[in-house]
């Protein structure tokens, strides 16, 4: 595994370059993120579709849909045997052809092509566990935290610059053209992760998939490390309480009280301000060995934000929630990763990052459709007030159950 340079040895080159593409990586799959979060939920309403069919489509390919989470486990196997750029390059290719389709479903007006573009974003999973490890290995020494808040940094900046645009376009102009925009962006981080960035794998494993190895990636994938179990226990609660709610908030608002994409760009705005004020001084916090601390916060500031949604139907308050959130997600994401990174050997760090999306998916899957059913039938508040109580009750764990090691604290 390629690691810090010994004293007195010259930096690897990659080590001084890869660190500031993977940036401008970032940046571009931020743009493309939000964009998605911005126009998708309110694009699938428009064609007709029911809030419980988009919690189904997000069920299947979301974040944490059945699709990336069987796809994650086998992505960071991969990425520890063919390499981590090989992997990333692959999923980003993917997630083009993913892009095409909503733009044809845009034109078309064809709810049938949902389907299939949400599971090739699924299937783009596969290289998260990949992606993670190239930005770890290419930071410096203790400074892994500060290297995924950098990269991360760049990701909400891409939601202060997208969002607005995005949503404004899809109002004014049409959906299709939103769509088709973003791709030529996702094109373009294509080509600077296949000939900018540097493999990070030094040392390759054999690519054999032996009865051990089936085994660990079947049925030993619900097993981890015995010092990350309380917190994956977390992640789960925190995971399923997410995909009730959270997950389908613009969905459910434009539903609910009729919100336009215009007003979804600018929640999103504030939720990537919110990150990008919070993002880079979160990393310092992780690499000075707060990690915990963070995690925990950020789920109490989630309940808050949360909590905010029951009490109020005024746009202004539901665009401050968002700053909150914004919040969570500058504390939680450095802070996961760094925890997971430094208790994982070097040469299983992208399976374990797999297992860490993987776990989390396959209970958490079924939420945003059962989110979107729950809305359906009994209305708004109780999958908020389940989202609600799930925030809490991770917070609990974290706080309880997950212990810090020693020589955590720099």
């Amino acid at each position: 595994m390629a690691e810090a340079s010994a004293p007195g040895e010259p930096e690897p080159p990659w080590r001084r370059t890869n660190l500031q593409v993977l940036t401008l990586r970032g940046l571009l799959i931020g743009l493309r993120w939000n964009v998605i979060a911005v126009v998708l939920q309110p694009f699938v309403l428009s064609l007709g579709a029911s809030v419980e069919f988009l919690g189904f489509l997000e069920a299947v390919g979301g974040y944490r849909g059945i699709v990336p989470t069987v796809m994650q486990p086998a992505g960071g196997w991969l990425a520890d045997r063919a390499g981590r750029k090989a992997v990333a390059l692959a999923a980003n290719v993917v997630s083009v052809g993913g892009l095409v389709l909503l733009t044809l479903a845009g034109g078309a007006r064809s709810v049938a092509l949902l389907l299939p573009a949400i599971v090739l974003f699924g299937l783009s999973g596969v290289g998260r566990p990949a992606g993670d490890a190239l930005v770890g290995e290419s930071a410096r020494g203790r400074s892994v935290g500060y290297a995924f808040g950098q990269v991360t940094f760049a990701w909400a900046v891409a939601g202060v610059l997208a969002s607005l645009g995005s949503g404004l376009l899809a109002e004014r102009v049409s959906y299709t053209l939103v769509f088709a925009l973003t791709t030529g962006l996702e094109v373009i981080g294509v080509l600077l992760l296949a000939f900018w960035v540097g493999e990070t794998l030094a040392e390759r494993r054999p690519m054999r998939l032996g009865r051990g190895e089936l085994r660990r990636l079947t049925m030993g994938l619900l097993v981890p490390p015995a010092n990350l179990r309380w917190l994956y226990v977390a992640v789960v609660i925190d995971t399923f309480a997410y995909g009730l709610a959270s997950e389908l908030i613009y969905g459910f608002l434009a539903n609910r009280f009729g919100f336009t994409p215009f007003q979804f760009g600018v929640m999103n705005t504030a939720f990537s301000l919110g990150w990008a004020v919070m993002q880079l001084p979160a990393g310092r916090w992780v690499d000075r060995g707060w990690a915990r601390e963070m995690l925990i916060l950020s789920e109490l500031l989630s309940a808050v934000a949360i909590g905010v949604w029951l009490v109020t139907s005024s746009f202004p308050v539901f665009v401050a929630s968002m700053a909150v959130l914004g919040l969570v997600s500058a504390l939680w994401t450095p802070a996961l990763m760094a925890w997971v990174y430094r208790r994982v050997p070097a040469g299983r760090r992208a399976e374990e990052l797999g297992r860490l999306s993987a776990i989390p998916g396959l209970f958490g899957f079924p939420a945003p459709y059962l989110g979107g059913l729950l809305y359906d039938r009994v209305g708004f508040v109780v999958p908020v007030v389940l989202n609600l109580t799930g925030a809490l009750v991770a917070a609990a764990v974290l706080a309880l159950a997950v212990r810090p090691a020693a020589g955590d604290r720099a």
